[in-house]
Formats: C-alpha cells, structure tokens, sequence
C-alpha cells in the first residue's frame, strides 16, 4: 500500500519569505529523489481565473469544475460555496502520488507547520498555528525546535525526517 504524501505546512507574516524558503526546500528534497508538491494558500480571495477567457466565460455560465488542459499543464477552478476547502480534499484529489506536499499559509487546519520568523519582520498581532513543529529563523529560539533559517539542508532534513515520524 502507497504511503500518503506528507504534508507539511511553513507559515509567516507577509513578507518573510516563506516562498523563497520553499522553493529551496522543493529543491532540496527533489535532489533526495522524492516526488514534491506545493500548495499555496491565499487569504485574500483573488480570482484566479481571467475575466473574459473561455474558462471563465464557462464558469460563469455555471460550470462548477472547469479544466484547462495544454500539452503539458492542466489547470482546475472549482468553486465552492464552503468558507474554506478542506486541505485533505485537494491532496487527496492532487497529490496522492507524492512523497511530499509542502503548503505556503493554512495555518489553522491542522497541519504540522514551521513558522518562520526572520529579523527585522515583525510577528506583532499575527495569529500563531496550534501545530508548530519548528521555528526556521535567523535568531536561535527556545519556544519550539530550532532550524537555522540559513541552512537550507537542515530545514529540507527535518521535512524528510517528518515523513518517517507519519504514522
């Protein structure tokens, strides 16, 4: 039986590069041979769609699900009518054939997540996840495990190691 991917979410106010760091961790894993997907979250409800493209066209038309396949890309919009879309649902539809599932924000569903504080950002007022398991940052801490925010191999050698702590 096939192993669920991992999922593992890193967290931060804008502004901190959670971006720049997942992109070197997607790297970072891939060169270990693992198959990797990333999911970004978006609290601020842009469209994703283009306004006036035929997929949107079709939407609007009412079309719930709506694919745009090319040679080598397939893009899905769903809409949904839910406040949120359960994490779980969209790695089971997605990324059931990965090792490794990193997501960008989804700070309150549960995940285990690496929050990432960086100096000179501020983490003032900004809601912390129930599930840390690390802090990645350029300041040693002692408020949960910490991962040197300039060590890239580190950081994707705890992620790996996270694969071997799921059940």
């Amino acid at each position: 039986m096939k192993n669920a991917p991992t999922v593992v979410s890193f967290a931060a106010p804008s502004g901190t590069g959670k971006t720049t760091l997942l992109c070197k961790v997607v790297e970072g894993l891939k060169a270990r041979g693992y198959r990797v997907g990333a999911i970004k979250g978006d609290a601020h409800g842009v469209e994703l769609d283009t306004p006036g493209k035929d997929t949107h066209r079709l939407r609007s038309a009412g079309s719930e699900t709506t694919a745009l396949v090319s040679r080598d890309q397939i893009a899905i919009f769903r809409d949904r009518a839910a406040d949120r879309v359960p994490l779980a649902e969209i790695v089971t539809a997605f990324f059931d054939d990965h090792d490794f599932v990193l997501a960008e924000g989804f700070r309150s569903h549960g995940l285990p997540t690496v929050v990432i504080q960086r100096s000179g950002v501020s983490i003032e007022g900004w809601k912390w996840p129930d599930d840390v398991i690390a802090i990645a940052s350029d300041l040693e801490t002692d408020q949960a495990r910490w991962l040197d925010l300039n060590d890239t191999a580190a950081i994707v050698r705890f992620v790996e190691e996270q694969r071997a702590a799921s059940p």
